[in-house]
């Protein structure tokens, strides 16, 4: 048996001894995708109004419907979101205990106006942007 014979029959007891150890091909050893991929979703994080001092910082904030408010009450008592419905009309009175927090989601495009019911009850009839006193805010849906 000459070399070039001696080596090909190593290689096949060799490539025999894989195949035989179950050592098998599972195909491409990358990514590979096949068909439609699903688009990643983006849930941007909520806007943040801090309440302190008796105030709403900022008072005005601008998001994307969809998008979300997170009002925090870091004053050591209580105080509250009162929000109109985007026509003046007063919504649901949110209170906020000092400490917490609360979201509101915006799905569609608004403009909405809110105070604080506590320290601002003259408003309580109206939440539209005639509203006049302290703690008055506004949300801007686009």
């Amino acid at each position: 048996m000459n070399r070039v014979q001696s080596l090909a029959l190593c290689f096949f007891v060799s490539l025999l001894s894989l195949v035989v150890s179950g050592c098998s091909y599972d195909g491409p050893q990358y990514p590979t995708i096949y068909g439609p991929t699903a688009t990643p979703t983006f849930t941007p994080a909520p806007v943040a109004v801090n309440i302190s001092g008796s105030a709403y910082l900022p008072a005005a904030v601008t998001i994307t419907h969809g998008n979300s408010v997170i009002w925090t009450n870091n004053d050591s008592y209580s105080h509250s979101v009162f929000p109109d419905n985007g026509a003046g009309t007063c919504a649901t009175d949110m209170p906020i205990a000092s400490g917490a927090s609360i979201t509101v989601s915006y799905p569609s495009p608004i403009t909405i106006h809110y105070h604080c019911s506590i320290h601002n009850p003259a408003c309580n009839a109206t939440c539209s942007s005639s509203c006049t006193g302290i703690m008055l805010g506004t949300v801007v849906v686009q």
